[in-house]
């Protein structure tokens, strides 16, 4: 399994050319002021600090798959795991965000030379931490965030029907696509003849298996001298998604508006539970109404568009501008250095 990065990134340009001019258009419809005053409502200090909390997440998950690469006894570098990270966002902005860049990570890992089966261990264990931190955040954020009597959410279930009936449209083109792909690839493979098809089945089948008895040999690794460091990884998940969840804090500070942090946090955790369930690409579209209704009732009115301008930019088209960028460094570095 081979992914071409170059050919992600020349996938990626035009989603943001027009992803921003998007948000352009959508800052400029939802504020009361001149695009470029209402951009110099934002202070440099906070509008920093969400830039740079923007990119610990690739630090620690860079870590987090040395850390694992190296117990399973097939390490990757610590440039290579960046990599690899950063990819794997990248991906997510070019699928549906429930699908994300699991698939190009497993690839990106099996061609580094980990087996299918460690690779698969690895992005098992990232999901589980992720799986820890939301499951265990989501009472606290509830609570600290105004309960379910929270006014925005009740703004979101108002709205869910209307956003679905415009966005789930998609699976069923998306679903004929698939089949007629499929179609016409079984068509092409009639032609191959009943010996060949048995053995490719063979051959199928025993990579499975290999696959399989790497993946159970992996696991009972980790569960006999692995949960120390399963603590340690899901200790730095939380300092990830902790940052991701605090570029709106930050942000909101930024407007100098007065807001609870934790409602705040409560709030964005609502609108990426949301984005997994939106079919588009990076949860484009979705994204940014589910964040009007939700955070509407405790932002004014005139600053609401220009929030969820720096909010998308800061989180998502800012990281593949320079997502898009490292991977060229890093790919002119590792050419030169071969």
């Amino acid at each position: 399994m081979r992914f071409d990065l170059s050919k992600i990134v020349k996938r990626l340009i035009p989603i943001i050319l027009i992803g921003i001019i998007g948000n352009i258009i959508f800052a400029v419809y939802t504020s009361e002021e001149n695009l470029l005053d209402a951009l110099s409502e934002f202070s440099p200090g906070w509008f920093i600090i969400a830039i740079i909390i923007s990119l610990i997440p690739w630090l620690g998950h860079s870590i987090r798959t040395v850390i694992w690469s190296r117990f399973l006894h097939f390490p990757v570098s610590f440039k290579d795991s960046l990599r690899i990270s950063i990819a794997h966002d990248l991906g997510g902005a070019i699928t549906p965000t429930v699908v994300g860049g699991t698939p190009i990570k497993f690839g990106l890992l099996v061609n580094k030379g980990v087996p299918a089966g460690s690779a698969g261990m690895i992005v098992l264990l990232q999901v589980l931490e992720d799986l820890v931190f939301l499951i265990s955040s989501l009472p606290l954020s509830i609570y600290f965030g105004g309960g379910l009597g929270n006014p925005a959410v009740s703004n979101l279930y108002e709205s869910i029907g209307t956003l679905s009936i415009h966005l789930w449209w998609l699976i069923p083109a998306l679903a004929l696509l698939v089949v007629t792909t499929r179609f016409v690839y079984r068509n092409k493979k009639k032609s191959v003849s009943v010996e060949n098809g048995t053995s490719f089945w063979q051959k199928v089948k025993k990579r499975i298996g290999e696959a399989w008895s790497d993946f159970t040999k992996a696991g009972a690794m980790i569960l006999k001298g692995g949960k120390l460091r399963f603590l340690l990884t899901a200790a730095m998940m939380y300092m990830e998604w902790s940052c991701r969840f605090a570029i709106p804090i930050a942000l909101v500070y930024s407007l100098g508006i007065d807001a609870d942090p934790f409602q705040l946090f409560f709030l964005h955790w609502i609108v990426w539970l949301t984005m997994l369930i939106t079919p588009t690409p990076g949860a484009s579209g979705g994204a940014e109404a589910v964040f009007y209704f939700l955070f509407i009732p405790f932002i004014p009115e005139s600053l609401i568009g220009i929030l969820i301008t720096g909010w998308r930019f800061v989180s998502y088209y800012f990281m593949m501008l320079i997502g898009a960028v490292i991977l060229q460094i890093i790919g002119v570095i590792s050419s030169k250095a071969e």
